[in-house]
């Protein structure tokens, strides 16, 4: 026995060493939830345009992996009381919600960082919110879920990825970019931002961040000192749970139903906003001005994907940097919006994806993403079964 488990542990071990971060996991029950790596292309379900342009969105789908349940859950509500299929979950309802928490019977441990157990970015079931929990150390894997009544007016059951997990460092060490790095970021922001970009861009997509990020230059932040720094351009600055968190800065009025997005901001608060950044680049003393198609790209706000995407592009007045090596997780909140991964060792805009379903208000001062700083290594740790007689395999 003791020999037994002195293996184990040296097999373990010589897991880990091999991969610095890593995420071991055990089958707690006869009928554990699935976990698998997040695919790239959504199996398939990707639009051809952001597959071909849109490489933050492309590496966001790839992060972590996906949890799914066994088989089907249906839920059902009437008079008395909501129901679930899984005869172990525990249902509670409040005015206008359904909560529902099950055990996954997966117990995870997570090595170099921690571990989100968050919605299905990209591909999250718009009938589903799943609460957010944290692990940092070995722990069987709880999954809440809200389903909002309106959805229940006949069963439903759901199926597919319904939650994540997303390996994170719970110690990355924000701080407020120095002038000099600002003034850096706004000028490479503009070099980005230049007018042949919006030309090409008409005529469809530019590339350009592909073509950077192949001989992408130096990082600004000094490693020695902070993983990530942040400068406003006049956005609200907030952080949590380590997390940068992006306030909606103008209220935002989106609407789409099935061909065109549409989305709108008070013209006045609008007007105000662009004054605002128009400030705090001139306190900067940066060169980059009204007439610049990189302020434009800032003072416009928000703008509709193209037509038949139920989503709007949302960007706020600040620039952010990362160190060497890692990179900004970005995952917008509100509604269920998507999740990217931006190089921001060298591109600095800090781009917000939110949903446009039907018509949509997004409240000045709500929370519209989470940004975290990440080793781009975290982005796809290692996943390894532990069994239940304590072996491991990858």
């Amino acid at each position: 026995m003791a020999a037994a488990v002195v293996a184990a542990v040296v097999v373990v071990a010589a897991v880990a060493a091999a991969a610095e971060h890593a995420l071991f996991a055990r089958k707690t029950g006869p009928n554990p939830w699935r976990i698998r790596a997040a695919p790239a292309l959504l199996d398939g379900n990707v639009p051809l345009r952001a597959a071909q342009a849109c490489a933050p969105f492309i590496a966001g789908n790839a992060v972590g992996f996906w949890l799914e349940p066994p088989s089907p859950i249906e839920l059902a509500i009437d008079a008395k009381r909501a129901r679930c299929s899984d005869p172990s979950a525990r249902v509670s309802t409040t005015r206008d919600e359904v909560v529902v928490a099950l055990d996954t019977q997966l117990e995870i441990e997570p090595v170099g960082g921690a571990i989100a157990l968050d919605a299905a970015r990209n591909r999250a079931d718009i009938r589903v919110t799943v609460d957010r929990h944290m692990y940092s150390n070995r722990q069987t894997i709880f999954c809440t879920f809200r389903v909002h009544k309106r959805w229940l007016d006949r069963p439903i059951a759901l199926d597919g990825p319904l939650a994540s997990l997303t390996m994170f460092a719970p110690d990355a060490r924000w701080s407020l970019a120095t002038t000099d790095v600002a003034r850096a970021m706004v000028e490479r922001h503009a070099a980005f931002f230049d007018a042949t970009y919006f030309a090409q861009k008409r005529a469809g997509a530019t590339k350009r961040y592909r073509s950077i990020s192949r001989e992408p230059p130096a990082s600004l932040v000094d490693a020695s000192r902070s993983d990530a720094v942040v400068h406003s351009l006049g956005a609200p600055l907030a952080t949590d749970e380590g997390a940068l968190l992006v306030r909606v800065e103008c209220a935002i009025e989106a609407e789409h139903f099935g061909a065109v997005t549409r989305c709108r901001c008070d013209a006045d608060a609008r007007r105000d906003r662009a004054q605002s950044i128009a400030r705090a680049l001139s306190a900067l003393g940066a060169t980059l001005g009204p007439s610049d198609r990189a302020f434009e790209y800032l003072a416009q706000y928000v703008v509709g994907h193209t037509n038949g995407d139920p989503h709007v592009l949302v960007k706020p007045a600040l620039l952010a940097a990362t160190r060497e090596d890692w990179c900004l997780v970005i995952d917008c909140v509100a509604d269920g919006g998507l999740r990217g991964v931006t190089e921001a060792a060298w591109f600095h805009a800090v781009p917000c994806v939110a949903v446009a379903r039907g018509a949509t208000r997004y409240s000045v001062g709500s929370t519209l993403a989470r940004v975290r700083a990440v080793p781009r290594a975290m982005l796809s740790p290692t996943l390894s079964w532990r069994e239940s007689s304590g072996a491991t395999r990858s």
